[in-house]
């Protein structure tokens, strides 16, 4: 019928939106992003999909993360947390877990952000290998999230290992803007524990050259932050 016709086609464009709205939020417009992502997570409600939901309801929290609206991010989250778990979805248990370890750190909550982040990577593994192969972006999202907690805690082994396996990830997958947020963590690294003790760590996790050990892995940091328009990272690798 032709209503469903519509509806289908209402449907099939929340992809593109949320993308919209990710590209809102990566250009400093919180507002933009967090307008789009309510209207992609109201319609991904309606029709019961709870990976959509899951993905909006992520990018709504970084918005209010951006707009410092940490409470707010918080309580979305978990609350679609919980209901994702009682649907027994894991991919968007998985995305959320990665967003409540954001939102916890935020909140200055590390304990809370690094066992969200745990909880998800064992999640992961329990699915299994070809579960994690197929995931890889929200395996992604679960590193950085406990990354960044091991840096806030201090831990620069553990901050260097998730940072690591994130590059080594992102690189399998030929994902820029993966290998951008893993560079960006070990260029923070090189910031709060000093550039020997940073290349040290990182380098048990690289055999060959590692990342931002020399002059033309900076530069090649560089270009690719560049190209993502990350102004912050490209300053950091130089």
């Amino acid at each position: 019928s032709y209503l469903a016709t519509k509806r289908q086609g209402a449907m099939a464009s929340l992809p593109l939106r949320l993308e919209n709205a990710r590209r809102s939020l990566s250009t400093s417009a919180p507002e933009a992003a967090l307008s789009e992502a309510k209207e992609v997570a109201q319609a991904a409600r309606d029709n019961n999909d709870l990976q959509l939901l899951a993905e909006a309801v992520s990018l709504q929290s970084l918005a209010n993360l951006a707009l410092q609206r940490v409470s707010e991010a918080q309580e979305l989250v978990q609350q679609t947390l919980g209901a994702a778990r009682s649907a027994g979805h894991d991919v968007a248990q998985l995305i959320l877990l990665a967003a409540a370890s954001s939102a916890a750190l935020a909140a200055d909550d590390r304990a809370r952000a690094r066992m969200m982040a745990d909880e998800g990577l064992s999640m992961l593994k329990r699915l299994g290998t070809s579960f994690e192969r197929s995931h890889r972006e929200v395996q992604l999202q679960l590193l950085i999230a406990k990354g960044n907690a091991q840096l806030s805690d201090q831990n620069l082994e553990g901050a260097a290992a998730a940072a690591c396996e994130a590059l080594t990830i992102s690189r399998q997958g030929q994902d820029e803007e993966g290998q951008g947020e893993a560079l960006h963590l070990i260029c923070l690294l090189h910031i709060f524990f000093g550039r020997s003790a940073a290349q040290q760590a990182v380098k048990q996790h690289f055999p060959g050259t590692a990342p931002l050990s020399t002059l033309e892995s900076s530069n090649e940091a560089a270009q690719l932050f560049r190209r993502l328009e990350n102004q912050e990272g490209e300053a950091m690798a130089l």
